[in-house]
């Protein structure tokens, strides 16, 4: 989706195989860039989770290392 320029925000884990392969590309194509230490984090913000019916927090929250928005 960055390349072909269709991302406008990526948010990527802080800790990752390439790092400054990922921050050039999007540097590059004009994309935001945010960097997330707990993986869990990106998958709840990503809404790959259940939530709980009385507490309104997440549970079952899947890892996930790269979410990019697109238009």
């Amino acid at each position: 989706m960055i390349e072909k320029h269709a991302a406008q925000l990526c948010v990527l884990k802080e800790i990752c195989n390439q790092p400054d392969c990922i921050k050039f590309i999007c540097a590059d194509h004009n994309v935001s860039l945010i960097l997330v230490l707990n993986v869990k984090t990106l998958g709840e913000w990503a809404g790959l989770c259940k939530e709980s019916n009385f507490e309104r927090k997440a549970r079952e929250v899947i890892d996930y290392s790269c979410v990019v928005v697109k238009n």
